[in-house]
Order: C-alpha cells, then sequence, then structure tokens
C-alpha cells in the first residue's frame, strides 16, 4: 500500500498548494486596498461633480461679462474722445453706467464662484494625491502575488508529474476505484485508518467495517461513508 499512501499524499499536498493559492494573505490585502480605492473612486466623482458643476457655472459666467467688459471698454473710450452733442453724450453716458452696473453684478457673481471653486478644486487634488499610495500598493500587492502563484503553480506542475507517475504505478483495479473515489469525494480518492476514523471524512467505522478491511479480502476496501480507498496510518 506504500504505493497508494504516496498517491494520497501527492493528491493532498497538490490540494494544499491549491488553497494556498486562493487564499494568499497578499490577495486579502489586495481586496482590502481595492476596496478602499473603489471607495476614493465614488468619493472623487462626488467632489468632481461639485467642482465641474461650480467651473460650469463661472464659466457661464464669464461668456455673460466678458462681451458686456468689452462692450464697457468700447463705450468708455468713444466717451472720453467724443466730440458729438450733449444729448449724444448723455445717452451714451446712460449706456455705459447701465453696462458697468451689469458688469459690476457680474463681478460679484463670478467673485463668489471663484471663492467656491477654490476649495472644491483643492479637495479633488488632495484626495487625488492621497489616493496614490494605495494605487502604488496594489501594484506591489498584484506583482507579489503573480509572483507568489507562479512558484505556487511550479511547484503544483512538479507534483502532478510525481502524483501521475506514481498513479501509474497501481494496478488497474485499484487505481480504476481511486479515481472513482477522488472524483466523488474530492482532494484524493483515498484516506488513512485513524484508530477507528477514517481520516477523510472524520466518520467512525463499524467494528464489521474494520474486520473486513484489516482482513484485506477484497481487492479494495472502501469507506462506507465517503467512499475512498483506505489504508493503514502511516504514522
Amino acid at each position: 500500500m506504500s504505493t497508494l499512501s504516496d498517491l494520497i499524499d501527492a493528491d493532498r499536498w497538490i490540494d494544499r498548494l491549491v488553497q494556498q493559492r486562493g487564499h494568499l494573505p497578499e490577495s486579502a490585502q489586495l481586496g482590502v486596498v481595492e476596496d478602499e480605492l473603489r471607495r476614493r473612486v465614488a468619493e472623487l466623482k462626488v467632489r468632481d461633480g461639485a467642482r465641474a458643476n461650480a467651473a460650469a457655472a463661472l464659466e457661464q459666467s464669464q461668456q455673460h461679462s466678458d462681451p458686456l467688459r468689452q462692450r464697457l471698454a468700447t463705450l468708455r473710450a468713444a466717451a472720453s474722445s467724443a466730440t458729438g452733442g450733449a444729448r449724444d453724450l448723455v445717452a451714451l453716458e446712460k449706456e455705459i453706467s447701465h453696462i458697468a452696473s451689469d458688469v459690476a453684478r457680474y463681478d460679484d457673481q463670478e467673485l463668489v464662484l471663484m471663492e467656491a471653486l477654490e476649495p472644491l478644486e483643492a479637495a479633488v487634488a488632495d484626495l487625488k494625491r492621497d489616493t496614490q499610495p494605495l494605487i502604488a500598493q496594489r501594484a506591489a500587492l498584484g506583482a507579489t502575488i503573480a509572483e507568489l502563484q507562479a512558484s505556487i503553480d511550479e511547484e503544483m506542475a512538479a507534483k502532478r508529474v510525481e502524483r501521475d507517475a506514481v498513479a501509474a504505478q497501481l494496478s488497474e483495479v485499484v487505481r480504476r476505484a481511486y479515481d472513482e473515489a477522488l472524483r466523488r469525494a474530492g482532494v484524493s480518492g483515498g484516506a488513512y485508518v485513524d484508530g477507528n476514523r477514517c481520516d477523510g471524512c472524520r466518520i467512525a467505522l463499524s467494528p464489521l467495517d474494520l474486520d473486513r478491511w484489516r482482513q484485506g479480502s477484497a481487492a479494495v476496501s472502501a469507506c462506507p461513508e465517503c467512499g475512498r480507498v483506505l489504508v493503514p496510518c502511516s504514522s
């Protein structure tokens, strides 16, 4: 049964490697970092949305006020060199006063918008800056995980070659029974009898089943509960 024991040990070792690959501490750390990055991305969208709204309002105000400022400058230049009659000068000054009032109103509005925009832009910049270390940490963890998984994959490939070589030494009857149990139970198709228990499913064997197994009358003795091929405990 030493060959069958070697096969059980090889399959259990491979399963441990599979579990190790899927449960790396670095993968858990990466999940935490990615969750935090997703939270920050959502927060950034909110902050950037508020910044964009304020910037759009300022731009819209400037689109209305800039032509008025240009018009006001043109009118003031005309007034400073005016040679027309008094009525024309009065009309010119009236228009200048009206446009200057509108420009002053826009100036006040734009000042308020710029004062509101400044902290919003700072908040977006701060969040982006504070997120950079997390982005770097994610990249570092990803590289570490890839390296660890590659090492585990290499070990698994070597262990599977070793496992297949061991399996090839079994008789056709034993190998077929083992493979069928492996498909049903997973991890390995065999189990050790530890005291009076199958160490695959941890169910106690009945005295009758133990006697039959000890007598070894059948080519293959299987656990009545999980179906794994039973072999003596190696310890």
